[in-house]
């Protein structure tokens, strides 16, 4: 098992099933999901996110308690409203996203080494399927776990209804926030976290996870192990 870097007790064997974030760590869906924001926000006469740093700072999950901190008030209206208003145009930009540079890569050799790989994602299901077909992906998982809605509340009841008791003892999770990170430990997995998306190199290394700043990297460190 690897934990922390440096951590090696020699049971590589176990990295047999990769469970995939996706927002962020599939689709870099950052600078869509900013500029999504800044229109409802220019909208109310609040301040916008200036930088890709002040956004790495409030983005958090739950996604309502990030929206509160970039200066949306509930008392004036429902989170849901503004989550509706939120989704209605990142979809309009959705096209706009790319995949995370190295992705396919990687998804490729999780394949050729003959490794399992799955999705656990918080986003409503439709428009993921159709961002995953965009991206020419969408036969490339065994399984899809999602949200049947768009408010994002998080993903670990998810994972446990899907792994139950048994858990997901011998997998990877592979995501780019700290939310991530809770996911998988709450099912038995281990996080593996990239700085390539919603949140800094920084915020990730408060987990204690093991961190990769691009998946070139989580590539290399794979055929390292398989090398052994």
């Amino acid at each position: 098992m690897i934990g922390k870097k440096g951590e090696n007790t020699n049971c590589y064997m176990k990295y047999s099933q990769i469970i995939w974030d996706f927002n962020g760590t599939i689709l870099n869906d950052v600078d869509i999901g900013i500029k999504s924001a800044n229109e409802l926000l220019k909208k109310r006469g609040i301040p916008p996110i200036k930088s890709i740093e002040e956004y790495h700072k409030a983005f958090d999950f739950p996604i309502k308690d990030y929206y509160r901190r970039i200066g949306f008030d509930f008392s004036k209206e429902p989170y849901e409203k503004i989550a509706d208003e939120w989704f209605e145009r990142y979809t309009f930009y959705s096209d706009e996203a790319p995949a995370v540079e190295g992705v396919f890569e990687l998804i490729e050799y999780f394949k050729q080494s003959g490794r399992r790989q799955l999705i656990l994602s918080a986003s409503e299901r439709d428009i993921l399927e159709k961002q995953l077909t965009k991206l020419g992906l969408s036969d490339k998982f065994e399984t899809i776990l999602a949200c049947d809605n768009i408010y994002a509340h998080g993903k670990t009841d998810i994972a446990r209804e899907f792994f139950g008791n048994c858990g997901a003892y011998g997998s990877v999770m592979l995501g780019d926030t700290t939310h991530d990170a809770e996911v998988a430990r709450a099912i038995g997995a281990e996080p593996f976290l990239v700085a390539c998306g919603h949140q800094s190199y920084e915020k990730l290394s408060q987990t204690g996870c093991r961190i990769f700043e691009s998946m070139a990297q989580v590539k290399a460190f794979f055929e390292t192990l398989d090398r052994k």
